[in-house]
């Protein structure tokens, strides 16, 4: 049987950072976007304006510096701005700097895990990082072809799927948590 090769040639975009960096922090960040959801909800359900307008403030204002923080993270670190070619094989995946400045070769047991959205693939090299393969790079067989390889290749356990849903329930939780556990002293110490 032939070992099948895929090359794909990727110059990792701001873009592409953004969304490696949210899924590598999407625990953290999806719980804490529940919890100010349920803020905003309890405030509209309260009609408490002045409450509701300085939590989007701060929401807004998280996002922005977030958003600034991470464009300033990605344009200071010009060594994952470099054009790369990986290489997916039966031993593991080599990655190679266009411009000849390094060379690394990770075997699949190596690995952390990957996580894939419908538009990246990102290949973990721990918990908060690893490298970003956008999909648009790849034609729908190298796809198909990669996904059978890393199957093949990896514990399920290490291939995951994004869920930001999931997150997200437990910031609501968390926060609809809170609320019961200060209705609860509220009518304790009512009684006292």
């Amino acid at each position: 049987m032939e070992e099948k090769n895929i090359q794909v040639t990727v110059k990792v975009e701001l873009q592409d950072y953004l969304k490696f960096a949210k899924l590598s922090g999407a625990k953290c960040l999806y719980i804490f976007y529940g919890f100010f959801i349920c803020l905003i909800i309890e405030n509209i359900i309260e009609k408490d304006i002045s409450s509701l307008i300085l939590i989007l403030i701060l929401f807004v204002g998280y996002e922005i510096y977030y958003r600034i923080s991470l464009k300033k993270s990605f344009e200071s670190n010009k060594l994952n701005q470099k054009e790369e070619v990986f290489k997916f094989t039966e031993r593991g995946i080599e990655i190679i700097k266009i411009d000849g400045s390094s060379n690394l070769n990770i075997k699949w047991d190596e690995l952390y895990g990957i996580k894939h959205s419908k538009d990246i693939l990102y290949l973990m090299t721990g918990s908060s990082s690893g490298y970003v393969i956008p999909k648009k790079l790849l034609d729908a067989e190298q796809i198909a072809d990669l996904e059978g390889l890393i199957k093949d290749k990896l514990d399920f356990k290490l291939l995951k799927k994004v869920k930001r849903f999931k997150y997200l329930c437990i910031g609501v939780s968390i926060q609809i948590l809170a609320i019961v556990l200060l209705a609860v002293l509220k009518i304790i110490s009512s009684y006292f």
